[in-house]
């Protein structure tokens, strides 16, 4: 009897064990279900109350970027992003709006940042400048150019200048160069498989999942810093940006693209009549430092940056202290520089 017994203990522990199981799952599946449709409630309710506070341009037919045009000035200044900035508007407005005291400027969102619109289209440097032109001729800008970049927006930016004689200067924020790649690069030809980020982080903002690690552990508060010269009519905007926009099926592409973008500019200096002015940060100075010890990259900050160059008399390097978003703190400082540079240009 006993005999019996035990094995019937033996056959039902499965049993409890998928039992358990199913429970876990229902459990998750249920969660992730009321996640979804919290984020989805909230974005109802914050989309009914955003303030748009430029232009929506269509570039493509029914596809619209977003750009804020500011001040007046003979010298137009396009403020470009860094990769996987959730919005520009706001990463750049307290620069923007010093700068606009003796220019124009205007800060660009492209497709996929911001106000502006997801698109399929391939992040690739034709499409890129394709778009700018676009912008640009919207509000029928043809000469006396300046783009100023951050970050991965060094890429398409050298692309541009170099085909467009309009664009009088450049300025280059921390920007990415096509040398970070030359260890991967021989013979034109990447030496190995070129990694790819998988679209299954795409769901992540749809899903609701940016909104709850970025609402409660990642993000407290807003950057006070960020919003401390913005009208508070956008303040509400700037977090729903974040739960939106992080890893967007837009920003992924971007992300997959930017390996070989940077291969189509390698070896690729400015123009030499086009007068650049690079800032660099002292912090990413010194870990590239590192990187070029270990191994990783063939030339340090500088001397990638230093390898662009094509005209030392107005092309220039200078470092700042701070981090990889060096305008975030040195704005005075900038503005001085880059209106310098707009002075120096015949």
């Amino acid at each position: 009897m006993k005999k019996k017994e035990s094995n019937e203990e033996s056959n039902n522990k499965p049993k409890s064990l998928l039992r358990k199981i199913g429970v876990i799952i229902l459990f998750i599946i249920a969660f992730l279900l009321i996640i979804y449709v919290w984020h989805h409630i909230m974005n109802s309710i914050e989309e009914k109350n955003i303030s748009v506070p430029g232009d929506k341009i269509e570039i493509y037919e029914n596809e619209y970027i977003h750009s804020v045009k500011m001040g007046n000035g003979r010298y137009t200044l396009v403020l470009l992003p860094g990769m996987g900035n959730a919005s520009p508007f706001y990463d750049f407005y307290k620069l923007a709006n010093k700068l606009s005291e003796y220019n124009t400027v205007i800060i660009y969102e492209p497709f996929g940042y911001g106000f502006s619109d997801f698109t399929s289209k391939e992040r690739s440097l034709d499409n890129y400048e394709y778009e700018l032109s676009k912008m640009l001729d919207y509000y029928n800008i043809k000469e006396d150019i300046i783009l100023v970049g951050h970050s991965y927006s060094g890429i398409s930016n050298l692309n541009y200048v170099n085909k467009h004689n309009e664009v009088k200067g450049l300025v280059c924020l921390d920007c990415t160069t096509a040398y970070q790649i030359e260890t991967h690069v021989s013979n034109g030809k990447f030496s190995e498989e070129v990694p790819s980020t998988s679209s299954i982080y795409t769901i992540f903002s749809p899903m609701g999942l940016t909104r709850l690690a970025m609402g409660t552990i990642m993000v407290k508060s807003v950057d006070k810093e960020l919003l401390a010269d913005m009208p508070n009519k956008y303040h509400k905007n700037y977090k729903h940006f974040l739960y939106n926009n992080t890893l967007n099926k837009t920003i992924v592409n971007e992300v997959n693209g930017i390996y070989y973008n940077q291969l189509e500019m390698f070896n690729i200096k400015y123009r030499d009549d086009l007068n650049v002015l690079t800032i660099l940060s002292d912090e990413t100075v010194e870990s590239m430092k590192q990187y070029k010890k270990d191994g990783d990259f063939k030339k340090d900050w500088e001397e990638m940056h230093q390898a662009l160059i094509s005209n030392n008399s107005i092309q220039h390097i200078y470092t700042l202290h701070g981090n990889h978003y060096i305008y975030h703190g040195n704005v005075d400082e900038i503005t001085n520089k880059i209106n310098d540079m707009i002075n120096e240009i015949k």
